[in-house]
């Protein structure tokens, strides 16, 4: 575990490099409520696709739920603000 603290390090700073610093300061922003809500929000998306196997339930739940659970989060976020 400590030998993959500094890919990981080394990692996160090349992103930090390629990807624009809003996305960041976004998903910041709502990663509270992205606590509070993801769970609900996933358990909805399972009722109602009600997938076959592991594999598809976590493709579809990182396609679908997590681009679902940031807007939800960050639209609660600034109504909360």
């Amino acid at each position: 575990m400590m030998a993959a603290i500094p890919p990981m390090l080394c990692i996160g700073d090349l992103l930090s490099r390629c990807i624009n610093k809003n996305i960041y300061q976004n998903v910041a922003y709502a990663s509270y409520c992205i606590y509070l809500v993801y769970r609900m929000v996933f358990k909805l998306l399972i009722k109602g696709l009600k997938p076959s196997s592991g594999l598809i339930t976590v493709a579809y739940l990182v396609c679908c739920g997590l681009p679902i659970t940031y807007m939800i989060s960050y639209y609660l976020q600034t109504i909360y603000d």
